[in-house]
């Protein structure tokens, strides 16, 4: 009989549940594929990750395909199991993922030479032809894309698909989810994500490398149908505290009927989602969601000041999020994203982000401030010097080199010393101003800059 082991993400947060699970589950069961689940979820805290994993671009292990091999310390991570399986699916979320699932398929394939490994998720879409050859070292095939019924069965049959891109052990499919997930099949935790759809409709924001990802198409998926998968989670674990519809950004439209679509639900099921700060955020809006379901609201501000908006050319004013966070407080706990370390600001533009901030202040539940990262593939890492930024340094940089260099993000530093101090400045002042809206983690995170900054 065949069977199958889905391997889950070890950084995503403790007891979650993530939608890639639940469809490759049901497309194993759709084949007649008995199979386990490896939950590691919670295995590694993402802000308090393990020192080893902090490699320097100009050390040995920087896209080294033996670095894996020779990283023992991630075995005490992995737990151990004696079953055997021909088939590892492994969902890696996010960078660290890859190297954690990486070394689980290596010891696996030590055991068992004939079992077939496969690692898709999000946390390939963005990489490089030279690290993906890095991460096909160790599996049998790399999946990008979000039609997971069409990469499984291919990696079943083992050939892609024609219509279909490959080249070696990568498969490609571009299309949205061809089959629904069957969330009865697994055990649910009471946080779970639901796919809603990927791509963002703006897709121009200067730190953001959407465009350049493999799978860069836009797609909503359908009101009824994600409002069905919440009545299926719901069905399966009544005790569901917290359900994210997973969907880059909202259009008006498609949010509204979402919405309406979860209200003819019978039960009303706790879900969140995230925002930008568009003009059309209104208090009709901010009822509706209440209404449906909602609980909390995350809007990627990144900045409440304009010029420091259209450095990042992020398409809204700094009174759109004001008028947006207020709209909504009503009816929806409103978190805030705020991108720190910008290159070329102004001494007057972080002053007039304090005051725009303070005003909008008693209707945030929390504030999210982080050290802005320069991934691979977006304006800043494609023209850093056109905005004053250095990258792949090892001195003093204000991003972290990480995960071997199989990561999008990219060490850098400010070309002008002085704009990196500006921004110091701001922190202290933002600190004192935001008072317990902002989880201490990362005012830590912060300081470890600050820290690395001042060597």
């Amino acid at each position: 009989m065949t069977r199958a082991l889905i391997v889950s993400s070890a950084i995503s947060e403790p007891g979650m549940t993530p939608a890639g699970v639940a469809y490759v589950a049901t497309v194993l069961n759709h084949y007649g594929i008995a199979f386990d689940i490896l939950d590691l979820s919670g295995t590694i805290d993402y802000v308090d990750a393990p020192e080893e994993l902090y490699v320097p671009c100009n050390s040995k292990d920087w896209l080294n395909p033996q670095a894996i091999a020779n990283a023992h310390w991630i075995d005490p991570f992995l737990p151990h199991h004696d079953d055997d399986y021909d088939y590892y699916f492994y969902s890696s979320m996010f960078s660290p993922d890859m190297v954690f699932h990486a070394r689980h398929s290596l010891t696996t394939k030590r055991k068992r030479n004939d079992a077939t490994t496969v690692v898709g998720g999000t946390a390939l879409a963005g990489l490089s032809p030279e690290q993906i050859s890095i991460v096909q070292t160790y599996f049998d095939f790399i999946c990008v894309g979000y039609d997971v019924h069409r990469l499984v069965t291919d990696v079943l049959s083992s050939k892609p698909s024609i219509g279909y891109r490959s080249g070696g052990h990568q498969l490609f499919a571009s299309g949205p989810p061809r089959s629904l997930p069957d969330y009865s099949l697994i055990d649910l935790k009471d946080f779970v994500t639901v796919y809603a759809g990927h791509g963002c409709y703006y897709s121009k924001c200067r730190f953001c490398d959407y465009p350049a990802r493999a799978s860069n198409q836009v797609y909503f998926r359908d009101s009824v149908e994600v409002a069905q998968d919440v009545w299926n989670v719901f069905l399966r674990n009544p005790n569901v505290t917290d359900v994210v519809l997973a969907l880059d950004a909202y259009p008006e439209r498609h949010l509204k009927r979402t919405a309406n679509a979860l209200l003819k639900n019978e039960n009303s099921v706790p879900y969140n989602l995230m925002l930008r700060a568009e003009p059309w955020i209104d208090r009709e809006l901010g009822r509706l969601l209440g209404e449906s379901g909602c609980t909390d609201v995350f809007i990627g501000a990144e900045a409440f000041d304009d010029d420091i908006l259209a450095i990042m050319d992020k398409g809204v004013t700094a009174k759109n999020t004001d008028r947006a966070v207020t709209a909504l407080a009503d009816y929806v706990d409103v978190t805030i994203g705020l991108v720190l370390f910008v290159p070329g600001v102004s001494s007057r533009s972080l002053k007039r982000q304090l005051s725009q901030l303070e005003a909008v202040l008693p209707y945030l539940e929390s504030i999210e401030p982080e050290v802005l990262t320069v991934v691979r593939g977006s304006q800043f890492a494609k023209d850093p010097k056109r905005f004053g930024i250095v990258t792949y340094v090892t001195e003093q940089s204000l991003n972290d080199s990480w995960c071997f260099g199989l990561s999008q993000d990219i060490p850098w530093t400010f070309e002008d010393p002085g704009q990196a101090e500006l921004w110091f400045e701001h922190v202290v002042a933002l600190k004192e101003l935001c008072g317990g809206l902002v989880n201490e983690r990362y005012w830590a995170a912060i300081e470890e800059v600050r820290g690395e900054w001042s060597r």
